[in-house]
């Protein structure tokens, strides 16, 4: 599998996610769009809707571009060429983690987003 920076493959990678999530929330209707929760908790801290939702997609795409950038130095170190199981390892791993980072989103935040588990 040909290396991409880490930027393009979280880009990608959150994307890819983001679309999924949107589709999953239309079809059940319930809130699963992670850039519109975190645009919503910060407005509730910021009280400025604007700035929250410009923020909301920022984080969204940062931690994306995060885990792009550990899972590429993981496999630098441990000299592994990434490829479709290594990919799946790696998305799975994230889905994990985003699930844990969520919870103690919405544990820590004072008045977390509406609808939130």
């Amino acid at each position: 599998m040909e290396k991409h920076h880490p930027i393009v493959a979280g880009t990608v990678g959150t994307t890819l996610m983001t679309l999924f999530s949107y589709m999953v929330a239309a079809s059940k209707g319930e809130k699963f769009e992670e850039p519109a929760l975190l645009a919503e908790m910060v407005e509730k801290l910021t009280k400025e809707k604007e700035l929250a939702r410009i923020s909301g997609w920022t984080m969204h795409f940062t931690m994306g571009c995060s885990m792009a950038f550990v899972f590429q130095q993981i496999w630098k170190q441990t000299k592994t060429n990434p490829g479709i199981k290594q990919g799946l390892i790696a998305g799975v791993l994230s889905g994990l983690s985003g699930i844990l980072i969520w919870k103690a989103v919405f544990k820590f935040h004072p008045n977390p987003a509406s609808d939130s588990v």
